[in-house]
């Protein structure tokens, strides 16, 4: 990086030196990791195909997803790429997830109006009623009714995202850690 952009102060505490560390680490795997990255390239690649030039997109609703999905996707090849594996699985989780909302509700305005409106007041009755409507749950089934290879693909990803931190779980702990043993007798947790 060139030094004469950093502003004053950066360096002088953790946040931004992690920063530093997490941005040093990404450069790294671009420079020994390039099949890796030219994957990660080529998935960002097919996002831009859907989402740069799209003007008045039809149906519009599903452009808010994708535009957030595809966001959710950037945010975690910054984070593996920073070698943050299990960070990366809540946030391609939720990437999914976005695809799937947009898929699910379509142009359907309706629905629309029923998703950004759960958290109005209403009954427990009515707010299990739009939970369980918009559970992940009834998206998988949703785009496996739409296309069956592609409600495979959404739900096998999906599962792999929570195996590997995309909720708390020992997968997605211990796939970028350790526990060494110390001369002392003791043990200490250690990144990968």
């Amino acid at each position: 990086m060139n030094e004469k952009l950093i502003p004053p102060g950066w360096r002088k505490d953790h946040v931004t030196r992690y920063l530093d560390t997490c941005r040093g680490n990404q450069l790294a795997t671009f420079a020994n990791k390039r099949s890796q990255v030219i994957d990660l390239i080529s998935i960002d690649g097919m996002f831009r195909k859907l989402v740069d030039g799209a003007i008045d997109p039809k149906p519009l609703l599903p452009m808010v997803f994708l535009l957030r999905a595809h966001s959710a996707f950037l945010n975690a090849v910054g984070a593996v790429m920073a070698g943050q594996l299990h960070e990366a699985q809540a946030l391609l989780r939720v990437s999914l997830e976005q695809a799937g909302y947009g898929h699910f509700i379509g142009d359907d305005q309706e629905r629309w109006e029923r998703w950004m409106n759960r958290h109005e007041p209403r009954t427990r009755s009515q707010q299990d009623k739009w939970r369980k409507e918009f559970s992940n749950g009834t998206i998988a089934r949703h785009l496996t009714s739409a296309d069956p290879t592609l409600g495979g693909i959404y739900t096998e990803l999906y599962n792999r995202t929570i195996d590997y931190g995309g909720h708390p779980n020992e997968r997605g702990m211990s796939m970028s850690t350790d526990i060494v043993d110390l001369p002392d007798g003791g043990e200490q947790t250690q990144a990968l």
